[in-house]
């Protein structure tokens, strides 16, 4: 399984280290994921994480997850003609915005990765994921983040 992580920020993250931390953490769950977890079901799991400050929060909501099982796009002012979609599942969610943006660049990492342990164990997948392995998916995203030391063994999410 490949994943992607987009952001929604408010302007405060502009040119910050925030940014690098987010890449850094897709990169390895990307890398880490396609070797250890498969799924019949989920070829990209493409997350959005929405962190906007107080004077923003009321304007941007998180969507509905949605799953495309194979489903061709024609983008009309595109340069790309056609974009298919297959066994894409796309989620958003809204973190924290004072824990994230307050935190040094080393807490970061752990804000963001307990926040994305807590994303995956609440969501709500569409029926069409119905059979999909959410706990061992859970469960591999939290061994990753634990042997790279980004959370720690002895906190819970």
């Amino acid at each position: 399984m490949r994943i992607k992580i987009n952001t929604i920020f408010s302007r405060e993250f502009c040119d910050s280290y925030q940014y690098d931390v987010i890449r850094k953490i897709e990169k390895l769950l990307d890398e880490e994921l396609s070797h250890r977890f498969q799924s019949d079901l989920i070829e990209t799991f493409d997350i959005t994480v929405i962190c906007m400050s107080p004077a923003f929060c009321n304007f941007v909501k998180a969507k509905r997850p949605k799953y495309y099982a194979d489903k061709t796009l024609k983008p009309s002012n595109s340069i790309t003609p056609v974009v298919t979609l297959l066994k894409y599942f796309t989620a958003e969610f809204i973190m924290d915005f004072d824990a994230f943006y307050k935190a040094e660049e080393k807490e970061c990492f752990s804000v963001l990765g307990y926040a994305i342990l807590n994303f995956i164990e609440a969501l709500k997948y569409p029926a069409a994921l119905k059979k999909f392995e959410k706990e061992k998916l859970l469960q591999t995203v939290r061994d990753i983040l634990i042997e790279n030391s980004i959370i720690s063994v002895h906190d819970s999410i």
